[in-house]
Order: structure tokens, then sequence, then C-alpha cells
């Protein structure tokens, strides 16, 4: 399986945030030096199919960003404030496989037989190959 070198995938935000909440959140915490890069671009993909949160797909400027995020991120829980009230969220992180950049940034894809759908990627631990 073909993995992007500029995205990557995001699951455990919250199903109620809305996009614009998402896009900020999302691309502050991954800007920080010790968890990403510059990011180009933030996508929700959909609702998770196992437990109802949003997966979404962020794009780097560069693949530093995408190799410090799948190296430094972590299972911890962190409390957001997403609305009015301040929520306790868990991010998994994800290689992003390159049919789904593909269909979502428009780039060229190596391999068309991945699994796109947002649900599958559910429980993967990140992985560089």
């Amino acid at each position: 399986m073909a993995y992007s070198s500029q995205s990557i995938l995001v699951a455990g935000v919250p199903a109620n945030a809305d996009v614009d909440t998402v896009t900020n959140k999302l691309t502050i915490h991954f800007q920080k030096k010790e968890f990403g890069g510059e990011v180009e671009q933030v996508i929700l993909l959909g609702n998770d199919r196992h437990n109802g949160d949003q997966v979404c797909l962020v794009a780097f400027h560069s693949p530093q960003g995408v190799n410090a995020a799948l190296r430094t991120h972590d299972d911890r829980v962190h409390k957001v404030s997403f609305g009015k009230k301040l929520q306790k969220v868990q991010l998994t992180v994800t290689a992003c496989p390159l049919d789904v950049e593909s269909k979502y940034l428009g780039k060229a894809s190596g391999d068309s037989s991945i699994n796109a759908q947002a649900g599958s990627i559910h429980g993967k631990k990140p992985s560089t190959e």
C-alpha cells in the first residue's frame, strides 16, 4: 500500500464540531513545531462509522510535516473547546493512502485499489511505508 508524503488522516474529531472550528483547531495543533509543520489544507471527510467522530485529511506543505505528525503524535487526551464547552478529545493520526489523497486533493495516485472509506482507518497505528 502506498502512502502520501504530504497528508495524514486524523480521527477522533467530535461529530458536533463545525468545519471552521475543526479547520482552525487542527491547523493550530499541527503547526506547532513538535507536532507537524505548515498546514496547507484541512478537509472533513465524514463521520467514522465505528464511533461517529469526524475523520479529517490534513495536508502539509512539506513531507517534514507529515513525518513529524506521525512520529510525535501520541494517544493523549486533549481538552479542547469546540463551541461553548470544553471537550475531551483523543485524536488518532495515521498515514494517508495515496488514493484518498488523490480523491480529495486531486493529486496523482499510485494505487487505486486501497479502500478509501474514512471509517476504515479507525484503530490503525501510524505507518510510514
